[in-house]
């Protein structure tokens, strides 16, 4: 996720770690790898108060706001008929940046993707609620 870090997934990663192996990096000019010397933030190479400290750190922003000008945004589609293995979709009803309502286009390209829809949560659930969107996880991790 575009400005997000690793420290993002702290509660997952500890509640997974019981069971799963679980592998966090931070993309190039967010968290802590602070800005890319190249200057490619093409994603082919790659909530709050937190991501306002992580921006501030030097080259941090112009770095994501370099990242942003470079996404060209495409069609779904095609990336997602690839998907052919079983897919969680949580999806947060509230989330301003990505409705809800969206989440029938993914629904009808890949095959296998369940939805569950998370009341009262926004575009980043895993961190306005780690444990209520934690839930319907491990039951999928376990089947």
């Amino acid at each position: 996720m575009a400005g997000a870090t690793l420290h993002t997934w702290d509660p997952w990663a500890q509640a997974l770690a019981e069971r799963y192996r679980v592998i966090r990096i931070d993309l190039p000019g967010a968290g802590l790898t602070g800005a890319d010397p190249t200057g490619d933030y093409a994603d082919a190479r790659a909530v709050l108060t937190r991501y306002h400290h992580l921006m501030r750190a030097r080259g941090v922003r112009a770095a994501l706001l370099a990242h942003m000008g470079q996404t060209v945004l495409q069609p779904p589609e095609p990336w997602l008929a690839k998907v052919t293995v079983p897919t969680l979709l949580l999806w947060g009803e509230q989330d301003a940046m990505i409705p809800i309502t969206n989440a029938q286009d993914y629904l009808s390209t890949v095959p296998e993707a369940v939805l569950v829809s998370l009341p009262g949560l926004g575009h980043v659930p895993f961190e306005e609620a780690p444990a209520v969107a934690l839930a319907p996880v491990t039951p999928f991790l376990s089947r």
